[in-house]
């Protein structure tokens, strides 16, 4: 029988509670006490700015995790970074400079031209400190510094692109560390010091957000120590800055072709900021171009440009990246070309001031798969033939086997878009070109043979008899009898 005592339920839940409790805070124990890994794949998220949404857009109320640049010239700052520090171990990461490192030396706004000097990367074991921030799409670039003592910086992006973070990160000294990117493919951008200038960086692709690591440590080779202070500030997370650069981008060109039409389309998107740019075809006559549809977006994807279409090359214009909310950041653009033809194209800086050198782009003409037409048999006599004709559709050149229904090997010699058929068979024709085949359907040919006659011996007979003449002939002809030519 069970009795019920209140006394041992009550100890008993305690009991329990206690061994929760120990056990949750062995867990939390072992989770906070991961070490901070080298390289920066331990990096710490920097703590300002905007924040990602779940679907990749940007809460600039700035929630956490943060992380993003705003805009404006109000800097966000972090102090203190050095105590996100690690040990640096080129094994795991190899920091690499250029021969000189930027100075900003001064705010560039004050005319003080910023210089480059030579600098030392970090020795084995020697404090780091790795910070990991975004930039969002459409800015094009962004300003930081970094000051607090002689540090020594060197800035890489992320090869891979994430409009947000890792959504279940690592836990280093009680400080959850959600990066964005992949910290484990790299390319270096810039190395430079500390500095009361700012550094202004262009991004990697305008478009796309970025993800930045930006590593830090003190020049002299020594560890972090008393009377450091890491403090790392940024600003124009919209590429809102005072002096604003010139930008442009394309991507994703695609070419869709129809040999229907004669003609095909290169279709591309252009980005860009704060600048008039001029689409210049390159193609001479009779292969240059023949139409430009272009359609204008802001960066939320509404449409500020309407669909224009003209034969004329057409200059189009990128608002400036302060008012990117209401301007055109990127066009959706075609240009159709002869289906014969490549493809040459160049987009050039109009606006005075932007220096920016043109970008070309340049491809093979489109390849629409052959259709081999329709051929047309026939039937003759022996020694006459039957020419057989394909006029194919398509991106020329084209090669040409021709084919006896039941025999897969080519006929000999046959290449061209004529074949003269001499023996009766079904024939039929492949065609082909860089990008497929197509087979003919088969037709008949008919060769008959010259018709040959042993004329019967003569008979008399009486009137009112018959008589029954017989010939030896070849078969599949036909009889036309007449008596004296009548």
């Amino acid at each position: 029988m069970y009795l019920y005592n209140p006394y041992l339920r009550r100890h008993s839940f305690f009991a329990a509670s206690a061994l929760f409790l120990i056990v949750a805070s062995f867990l939390s124990l072992s989770v906070e006490s991961q070490t901070r890994p080298s390289g920066p794949c331990g990096a710490h998220r920097w703590k300002e700015g905007s924040s990602w949404n779940a679907d990749g857009t940007i809460n600039d109320k700035g929630d956490l995790p943060k992380g993003i640049i705003s805009c404006g010239s109000s800097a966000s700052t972090e102090n203190a970074l050095e105590a996100y520090k690690t040990k640096y171990n080129s094994s795991v990461f190899n920091i690499t400079l250029t021969a000189t490192c930027f100075n900003p030396d001064g705010d560039p706004t004050d005319n003080i031209p910023p210089v480059r000097l030579p600098r030392n990367g970090p020795v084995t074991d020697q404090d780091i400190v790795w910070l990991n921030f975004d930039v969002r799409p459409f800015a094009g670039t962004f300003q930081y510094q970094l000051q607090g003592g002689d540090y020594s910086w060197a800035l890489y992006y992320s090869n891979t692109s994430q409009a947000g973070v890792d959504p279940i990160g690592n836990t280093y000294g009680g400080t959850l560390e959600r990066l964005s990117g992949n910290c484990s493919s790299l390319t270096y951008v810039e190395c430079g010091i500390t500095s009361n200038g700012w550094v202004n960086i262009t991004v990697p692709s305008f478009s796309d957000p970025a993800n930045y690591y930006l590593a830090i440590w003190r020049n002299d080779n020594q560890n972090f120590g008393q009377g450091d202070n890491v403090t790392f500030k940024a600003r124009y997370g919209c590429g809102d800055g005072t002096v604003a650069p010139c930008f442009v981008e394309i991507k994703n060109a695609t070419q869709n072709c129809s040999a229907a039409t004669g003609f095909y389309d290169v279709c591309f998107k252009l980005n860009g900021a704060n600048g008039s740019f001029k689409i210049n075809d390159l193609n001479v006559s009779p292969n240059q171009a023949t139409r430009f549809v272009y359609t204008g977006y802001d960066a939320g994807g509404n449409v500020v440009v309407s669909t224009v279409t003209t034969t004329t090359e057409p200059t189009l214009v990128f608002g400036n990246a302060a008012s990117i909310n209401s301007k055109a950041v990127t066009y959706d653009v075609c240009i159709r070309y002869p289906l014969a033809a490549d493809y040459s194209f160049q987009v050039e800086p109009v606006t005075t001031g932007c220096t920016l050198t043109p970008i070309s782009q340049s491809g093979n003409k489109c390849c629409v798969a052959p259709v081999a037409s329709e051929l047309t048999g026939g039937t003759k006599c022996s020694g006459e033939s039957v020419t057989l004709t394909t006029t194919p559709t398509g991106t020329a050149p084209f090669t040409y086997e021709w084919y006896t229904v039941g025999n897969n090997t080519p006929i000999a010699g046959a290449s061209t878009s004529t074949y003269t058929a001499t023996v009766s068979g079904s024939y039929y024709v492949v065609v082909s070109n860089g990008c497929g085949s197509d087979p003919s359907a088969a037709v008949s040919v008919t060769i008959n043979p010259t018709v040959t006659m042993t004329d019967p011996a003569d008979q008399v007979k009486c009137v009112g008899n018959t008589t029954t003449a017989n010939f030896a002939v070849v078969s599949n002809v036909s009889y036309s009898w007449t008596n004296n030519n009548t």
